[in-house]
């Protein structure tokens, strides 16, 4: 009820711009997705979607991913956002051990890769595709359209006295999110959360953010990766844009028309920018190649100096053949990119300076959201950033600088694992990670396992 007050208010702000498979943009209000999520969720319940039932989400990046996610909370399920692409035996252990009956992917071979052999998953699962195309019809397998057709049917027909009776009906202890890490490990637990902690956790972040007027957010990462998930909601709690389109692909091809204002990725985005940069390099003029030590028959040929060759070239000449590419490669609107995981190499986040463009860090766990990021005049390099609101941090044991386990306290910490037990513990309000890093200066920094070695 909270969201969809929170989503209606908005009715005529832009909720998302999309592109489409023929490169046509597209604009959709706050008032049109209430509409569609509307119909979605008297659908979903003349399916027989019941409250409390977990709904896993092994589906791409997409508008139809969000309408559904909203729908399914309308009629009280339970949302599990899970990666899609990740070997068969992992999905199949999430939604097995958060109990996902119904299960969302986004195309049939998604469908035929997850189920496998039919025989070999219960018969009870139901099975939702938003691309319908080739889709084999049955009784367990239905595509988002069937959901919309059974909408526009009962929606009328006493579907909406009956909805508003189950959205009433629901209360606040009821499980609505449960997030998984998104690395893989061996034994996957899931972080559940009740209404309360998942809007305090999702609004936490969306007032941190401090979003300006008309604003838009690319966000490269899976909904799978709690961050993409708690980063599109609180943007769109927030009354702005998500962008998205067909593929990741098309997304980063198009970014200058999509104009995103901010983005949201992990570093192998970066690292793919920086092959771009080394290939501007490769195919500059032969005095650049032999300053970037690309040169045939130089002792240290394939060693790679942004610094070296940009300072030989000169800041105007550096302009026109490196900044000024990136910067039209990404859009004029694009003011943040935001990284998870991962650090970036020095002269990257000095091109991004150059162009101006801030990097930030962000940081969090699943059993209680994003808990740590930086932002535009308040960041250090190789940090993720200072604690949210709502969120506090130490270093257990540590003195001043010292490093150590990574502490963390939330005002949206999660109820508990799905299945009662898991990797982390709270003791004392504090989560205790299981990761090692020092706070200097209010930032965290995370050691990597050789650091820490």
């Amino acid at each position: 009820m909270h969201f969809w007050r929170a989503l209606t208010s908005h009715k005529d702000a832009t909720a998302f711009v999309t592109l489409d498979e023929e490169q046509k943009l597209h604009e959709l209000s706050f008032g049109e997705w209430s509409r569609q999520i509307h119909r979605v969720a008297v659908g979903l319940m003349e399916k027989g979607l019941e409250p409390g039932t977990r709904i896993g989400f092994v589906a791409s990046n997409s508008t139809d991913w969000l309408t559904l996610c909203a729908a399914s909370w309308i009629v009280g399920a339970c949302v599990v956002p899970l990666i899609p692409g990740r070997e068969r035996r992992e999905t199949l252990r999430c939604l097995a051990r958060s109990g996902a009956e119904w299960i969302v992917v986004t195309d049939s071979a998604a469908l035929d890769h997850v189920r496998g052999q039919a025989d070999q998953l219960p018969a009870h699962l139901r099975w939702v595709v938003i691309d319908a195309r080739n889709l084999p019809t049955s009784e367990a397998v239905m595509s988002l359209d069937d959901l919309i057709q059974a909408g526009k049917y009962r929606e009328h027909r006493g579907g909406d006295k009956l909805l508003g009776k189950r959205m009433f009906g629901l209360t606040e202890q009821d499980p609505t999110l449960v997030l998984f890490d998104p690395l893989e490990r061996d034994d996957p637990h899931g972080a559940f959360f009740d209404g309360p902690r998942a809007v305090r956790m999702i609004e936490d972040l969306g007032g941190d953010l401090r979003f300006g007027d008309d604003e838009r957010v690319a966000i490269i990462l899976s909904y799978g990766w709690f961050h993409a998930f708690a980063f599109a909601w609180a943007t769109l709690l927030a009354g702005r844009a998500v962008v998205s389109a067909p593929s990741l692909r098309d997304v980063l091809d198009h970014m200058p028309t999509l104009a995103a204002s901010r983005m949201l990725t992990g570093p192998a985005f970066l690292q793919g920018q920086a092959k771009k940069w080394r290939s501007r390099v490769e195919q500059a003029p032969e005095l650049l190649k032999q300053i970037s030590g690309e040169a045939p028959g130089r002792e240290d040929a394939g060693a790679f100096s942004f610094s070296g060759a940009l300072s030989a070239l000169g800041e105007k000449a550096a302009l026109r053949a490196l900044y000024d590419p990136i910067r039209a490669e990404l859009g004029a609107q694009m003011g943040s990119i935001y990284v998870v995981g991962g650090r970036l190499p020095g002269e990257a986040y000095d091109i991004f300076e150059k162009i101006g463009v801030d990097v930030l860090g962000v940081h969090g766990y699943p059993e209680c959201g994003v808990t740590h990021l930086e932002r535009a005049g308040a960041a250090k390099r190789d940090s993720v950033g200072r604690p949210i609101q709502g969120v506090a941090c130490k270093i257990d044991g540590a003195r001043e600088d010292g490093s150590g386990q990574i502490l963390v306290r939330a005002d949206a910490m999660f109820c508990g694992y799905w299945d009662e037990t898991g990797p982390r513990h709270v003791a004392e309000g504090w989560l205790h990670t299981g990761e090692r890093g020092a706070v200097r200066d209010g930032f965290l920094f995370i050691e990597d396992a050789a650091e820490s070695s």
